[in-house]
């Protein structure tokens, strides 16, 4: 084959590849409702987007700006940062008092900082659902819009000690005498929060004394800490945490069969000095649509339990599913996170 013949079939595979991409966006952008289409124009002036909340790393925030750009055919700049959610929503809020201003458009976190952020009056008064006409269980709380099912009362177990069929298949099971001084937990009480939700109090109270006391339990510092140490085979369970990523990896891990499956939202936030409104919004329709679904599901294994072919979704098939809901973590969160420090002996 020649070298003329060869390029012009490669500007040909280029032209159809374009084609195809620009079918593909005109068709999303036509399905648009148009309240979101009519955001495109300030969107593009805008040209960017700031966004705190997943710890991603440039290939992952590279593949979901493709992702976003494809889905309402424009070319926009989209930035992911995070950190430590509770002491940054603390130091915007005190920021915020200076004068100061967020430099952050969407805030994308779970109800427990929400809070904070809405009580320092950062958090723009957009209600999504009524906005937008969305079923109302995508709302968390009056300003937010859940973007994905968090798994902080999952439990996860190394496969290389335990047999599928040993697994813990409820909560009580974590109090076998077989699991003593094999299991750990991070030092955070919001697992045993969101997990009392799902069981009861009482029951919930009887697992955190059980763990910390006869169960030994050890205490880490971060969740993440919680995972890598179950994986290496140092624990043997992992309580307060997923593995989605790790199992696709193929390492030595898999998420206990825990029945109910307790969830705690994460959700959408418009900030309300947000340099960037157009976008914000966009960016939240778009998180929550198929495509947006799909490609946080590729990239970080995260997603709302009800969207189709997910790992949470498919884990979860067959179980009781809970949701917590952003009310009760407002009007007992704080309570209960006290209680279960004082059990688990941390401030």
């Amino acid at each position: 084959m020649t070298s003329t013949i060869k390029r012009i079939l490669a500007g040909a595979l280029i032209a159809l590849t374009a084609v195809g991409l620009w079918a593909e966006t005109a068709a999303a952008q036509q399905a648009l409702p148009a309240q979101i289409s009519a955001l495109l124009p300030a969107a593009k002036r805008e040209g960017a987007v700031t966004v705190y909340g997943q710890s991603l790393d440039p290939q992952q925030i590279q593949a979901i700006n493709r992702a976003l750009n494809a889905f309402y055919g424009i070319n926009v700049d989209l930035k992911i940062i995070s950190g430590l959610h509770p002491q940054k929503a603390a130091e915007l809020v005190q920021g915020a008092r200076m004068g100061a201003k967020s430099g952050i458009d969407v805030f994308w976190t779970a109800s427990e900082v929400a809070m904070t952020l809405e009580k320092g009056g950062l958090v723009a008064p957009f209600a999504w659902t009524k906005e937008w006409n969305l079923p109302q269980e995508m709302s968390l709380g009056p300003h937010g819009l859940r973007s994905y099912d968090g798994t902080l009362a999952f439990v996860i177990y190394n496969t290389d000690l335990i047999k599928a069929a040993d697994a813990p298949k409820s909560y009580k099971d974590l109090l076998n005498p077989k699991w003593k001084g094999r299991i750990a937990v991070p030092r955070a009480p919001s697992p045993f929060m969101y997990m009392s939700y799902g069981i009861g109090e009482a029951e919930a109270v009887e697992i955190a004394k059980g763990l910390m006391g006869p169960q030994d339990a050890k205490i880490l510092p971060r969740f993440p800490d919680v995972r890598a140490r179950v994986v290496s085979g140092e624990f043997a369970v992992g309580f307060g945490i997923d593995a989605f990523i790790e199992i696709r990896r193929g390492a030595p891990v898999q998420t206990a069969p825990v029945d109910p499956v307790v969830l705690s939202p994460w959700a959408f936030y418009i900030m309300k000095d947000a340099e960037h409104p157009a976008l914000a919004k966009l960016w939240g329709y778009f998180g929550i649509s198929p495509a947006g679904q799909k490609v946080l599901e590729e990239v970080r294994a995260i997603s709302i339990v009800s969207s189709k072919d997910t790992d949470i979704a498919k884990f979860s098939a067959g179980k009781r599913v809970v949701v917590v809901p952003h009310e009760f973590v407002e009007k007992e969160g704080a309570t209960r996170n006290v209680r279960f420090a004082e059990i688990m002996g941390i401030k």
